[in-house]
């Protein structure tokens, strides 16, 4: 059928989501991210204007993500396919992609690491780097001698697995780790005053779920003098705490600003970690789309455009690394009260690297109860 020339086509992009009744707030704010930011810049391409094509995961299991892939590449015929899932169960879903050359971009928390050689290589990644943040909180931490506290509440194996393995390599000590069973404030208090004697010389590690972590503080804060906390605490409380994580509240940046504008605009809801993993992912969806120009092998310009991207944005400037094929984004180290009342870090890492050992325990399949929605 002829067109006229003014009447394009649409470029379809698949969006994976866990949208099951469990995370619907992760999904809506993830993808409220990736149209704010096809809202906020021009929606046009060398093909024609970009449609999102959104398909439910459910939990996000590798069966239902696959069959949700081979439904968006035979029958909506997307070229690119993007979407947040764990990563081990990314690696499946690439597969299945590559075998329609079609190029994809999953985001995550950053919960885990992957082996390079396992991966196809039409499947690339960005995150907020949970894992390396807490390696590196280890690494750089004064502290010698270290309690950690977590828990069974949907905390995650492998960034206290990263934690432990960046002490190690600083030369640091775990005295004791206590692993609570709790899942509410009085179930906490009551399990923390019969296990648990606060000490003055020691460090204590808090690698809990944000609810355990609030409670937590909240009851036994004043009792600790050292403290280093996962970077979700929005409490009020005095005490010091020190925390290392990728930083999206940066509101001296323009672009951030423009983000946060449009937040307010469209979204008129509070601003979340995932609406800015959200506006990344459409931002690096956005570059690709620049690429697609009907030419054969297509999908290895847009896995270029991919590990090359440089662009400003509102996580800062990206830098390549050699783990895995992953943007890496600025990780900061921050001290104060709380994320809300530390704005500014005491350290950014623009460029950072790990022991090679450590990287490689990394990728080995441990996670005994990693969950990679685990702090909502």
């Amino acid at each position: 059928m002829l067109k006229k020339k003014e009447e394009k086509n649409s470029l379809k992009v698949g969006i994976l989501l866990p949208q099951s009744k469990e995370y619907p707030e992760i999904a809506r704010h993830f993808l409220d991210g990736i149209k704010l930011y096809f809202t906020l810049h021009p929606n046009e391409f060398p093909l024609g204007e970009a449609e999102l094509v959104v398909e439910d995961v459910g939990f996000g299991t590798e069966r239902a993500s696959q069959e949700k892939v081979r439904k968006l590449i035979t029958q909506d015929d997307v070229v690119i396919l993007g979407g947040l899932l764990q990563f081990d169960t990314a690696k499946y879903v690439g597969i299945t992609s590559e075998l329609a050359d079609v190029p994809t971009l999953i985001a995550g928390m950053g919960e885990s690491s992957i082996p390079r050689e396992e991966l196809p290589e039409n499947l690339f990644f960005h995150s907020l780097h949970l894992w390396q943040s807490t390696y590196l909180l280890g690494l750089k931490s004064n502290a010698r001698e270290v309690v950690v506290i977590t828990s069974l509440f949907d905390t995650g194996y492998d960034p206290h697995r990263a934690f432990r393995l960046g002490l190690s390599a600083s030369g640091g000590e775990i005295l004791q780790e206590f692993t609570l069973k709790a899942y509410d404030e009085n179930e906490l208090i009551n399990e923390v005053k019969n296990n648990i004697q606060f000490r003055d010389d020691v460090t204590y590690a808090l690698l809990l779920h944000p609810k355990l972590l609030t409670y937590f503080i909240a009851n036994f804060g004043d009792q600790i003098k050292n403290m280093i906390s996962f970077p979700f605490y929005e409490g009020v409380q005095q005490s010091t705490k020190n925390w290392a994580f990728v930083n999206w509240r940066q509101e001296e940046l323009p672009s951030y600003q423009l983000f946060a504008k449009g937040v307010a605009d469209f979204l008129e809801t509070p601003i979340t970690v995932f609406h800015c993993l959200g506006y990344v992912h459409g931002q690096m969806l956005y570059k690709a789309l620049q690429q697609c120009e009907g030419n054969e092998n297509e999908w290895k310009s847009v896995m270029e455009t991919w590990k090359s991207f440089s662009d400003d944005t509102i996580l800062g400037i990206p830098v390549q690394n050699d783990i895995s094929p992953t943007v890496n984004f600025p990780i900061s180290f921050f001290e104060g009260q709380s994320f809300a009342a530390a704005r500014v870090p005491t350290e950014v890492l623009t460029e950072y690297h790990f022991v090679e050992e450590d990287a490689e325990d990394m990728t080995l399949i441990r996670n005994l109860f990693t969950n990679p929605y685990l702090f909502f």
